[in-house]
């Protein structure tokens, strides 16, 4: 409920939280007041938030007082002013200050709280998914999330997490972020693995044990099972480790 102040006493608004727009069985017109201040506030809206894509919801009016109009004014005639603070951020819930106007005279002030929401597109989990899964075509799906609940490490694309190993237990619609996911390792911690000693066009083979998991591309640690001597080398696609000396 939201109580709006003017000279004449008793008047109020009420507001009750809807959909964007009138549901089919509204009897409003088109042209109506209530329906004139909720589009007036999503096109506000949408401007003030730089994204035309923006959904905006604002809260239908389940009733408006009847406010006098001056003799001849018709709702397409009240002018509508709307405002919010500067320093107020155009997501989430965002109060919108309304006037009314017709032939000079102040008719209603009052206030609506809209929400503003800019979906964003995301990774989601298509299903349950538990720790260990690799993640294939059936376990990602594409879903939304508000632009302000947007995580830093979301992942934007269900293709980019194929192929990844889900580090804990995810729950069905839940974003995908990168820091619950890892590239599955080739080698594995304690697992005997072919080394590759390599300085300019010399390769010298040896036999180590890896002492971290890696996939492709990781940086590990080794120890050389003849020299007993721990190194870092490069893990290759096909698990072997390239060290160089």
């Amino acid at each position: 409920m939201i109580a709006a102040r003017h000279r004449t006493p008793g008047w109020l608004l009420l507001l009750a939280l809807g959909a964007l727009a009138p549901p089919a069985s509204s009897a409003r017109a088109e042209g109506s007041l209530d329906a004139r201040v909720r589009e007036a506030v999503v096109a506000f809206l949408r401007e003030r938030a730089g994204d035309p894509a923006a959904e905006v919801r604002v809260p239908e009016p389940s009733h408006l007082a009847a406010v006098e109009l001056p003799a001849g004014v018709e709702p397409e005639g009240v002018e509508v002013r709307l405002g919010v603070n500067p320093s107020q951020p155009i997501a989430g819930a965002v109060p919108v200050r309304v006037e009314l106007y017709a032939g000079g005279q102040q008719l209603l002030y009052s206030h609506v709280r809209a929400e503003v929401l800019r979906p964003v597109a995301v990774a989601v989990a298509a299903t349950a998914l538990r720790r260990g899964t690799i993640l294939g075509p059936d376990d990602v799906g594409p879903g939304t999330v508000d632009r302000s609940e947007l995580p830093a490490d979301a992942v934007r694309d269900p293709r980019e997490a194929l192929g990844l190993r889900v580090l804990r237990r995810l729950r069905p619609g839940e974003v995908l972020r990168h820091r619950h996911l890892e590239r599955p390792p080739v080698v594995e911690r304690g697992q005997l693995v072919r080394m590759q000693l390599v300085r300019g066009a010399l390769r010298i083979q040896a036999a180590g044990r890896a002492r971290d998991a890696g996939a492709p591309g990781d940086a590990i640690r080794v120890q050389n099972l003849d020299s007993r001597k721990e190194v870092v080398g490069i893990v290759r696609p096909d698990g072997g480790v390239d060290v160089r000396f």
